[in-house]
C-alpha cells in the first residue's frame, strides 16, 4: 500500500542505517557520466558531459540526481515486505562486471539475495535496468509489491540546477500509452494510483529524467513529497 512504501522509505531516511559499502562502479561514454552507489546499488551520479549550469570556465556538468541523501539515489527499491525490504536496503557488493558496459551487484541478508543489474550503451543517455530477488519459496508464493523512485526538488532553482535564472516549476510526467499527464510537483501529495503506467518523468524545464517499464507487468503510479523533494515511482 502507499502507507507501508512511505513508512518504509521514513524509516530508512531517518535512522542510522549502515554508511559503509563496498566499492562503487563507474561508466562514461560520450554523453554520461554515472557513478553507482554500493550503499543502495543505486545511481550516485548521472552527469551529462555536454551540458553545464553556467557558461564559462566556472560552468559545471548537469547532475541529473537531485536528492544525494544515498536512500533517495534513483533505481533504490523498497518492498512492501519486511524481510525483503531488509536485503533491498542492505550493503551490496559489485559481484560481476561482465564487460566494460555492464554491471551487477548484489545485497543478501539471511536467506534473501538482490540482485541489481545495469547495462549501458555507446552513445546513448539511457540505461536498462534488471532486478531479481532471490528467497524461500514461502516468501515468494506470497505477493509482493515493490516501488522504483526517483527524486526531484520542487523547482530547478532550489537543487540551484541553473545559475541566475527565475524560478521555475518542475512537473511529473505520466504517459499511459493514450494519453500524456502533466502536473506540478508541488501539488503533488502521498497516493498510489490505480492507473496503470507505461514511463513516468520528471521535467524540468530543460531535462526529463524518467523511468520506464518494459517487463509484462504493468505497474501503478505512486507519488509522495518530503519538504522540498517530490518523489515518483513505479509500483
Amino acid at each position: 500500500s502507499a502507507e507501508s512504501f512511505q513508512q518504509l522509505s521514513t524509516d530508512k531516511t531517518s535512522g542510522s542505517s549502515e554508511e559503509k559499502g563496498g566499492e562503487p562502479a563507474y561508466f562514461e561514454n560520450d554523453l554520461i557520466a554515472v557513478t553507482l552507489s554500493s550503499k543502495s546499488g543505486a545511481i550516485e551520479e548521472w552527469k551529462l558531459k555536454k551540458y553545464f549550469n553556467q557558461s564559462g570556465p566556472s560552468g559545471k556538468n548537469i547532475d541529473m540526481v537531485w536528492g544525494k541523501e544515498w536512500q533517495r539515489y534513483p533505481l533504490s527499491i523498497h518492498f512492501d515486505s519486511e524481510i525483503l525490504e531488509k536485503a533491498a536496503q542492505g550493503t551490496y557488493q559489485l559481484t560481476t562486471r561482465k564487460e566494460e558496459n555492464r554491471f551487477q551487484f548484489q545485497s543478501i541478508q539471511n536467506d534473501v539475495r538482490v540482485t541489481k543489474e545495469y547495462t549501458f550503451y555507446p552513445h546513448e543517455y539511457s540505461c536498462d535496468f534488471k532486478l531479481k530477488i532471490e528467497a524461500p519459496q514461502q516468501i515468494l508464493s506470497e505477493k509482493h509489491s515493490v516501488l522504483f523512485s526517483i527524486h526531484q526538488y520542487l523547482s530547478a532553482e532550489k537543487y540551484k540546477l541553473f545559475q541566475g535564472e527565475s524560478e521555475s516549476d518542475n512537473f511529473l510526467l505520466t504517459y499511459t500509452g493514450e494519453k500524456l499527464n502533466r502536473r506540478q510537483l508541488k501539488q503533488l501529495s502521498p497516493a498510489k494510483e490505480q492507473t496503470v503506467v507505461d514511463w513516468i518523468a520528471f521535467d524540468t524545464r530543460y531535462f526529463l529524467a524518467s523511468l520506464v517499464n518494459r517487463d509484462k507487468l504493468k505497474p501503478f503510479v505512486f507519488t509522495d513529497r518530503e519538504e522540498e523533494l517530490g518523489r515518483a515511482g513505479l509500483v
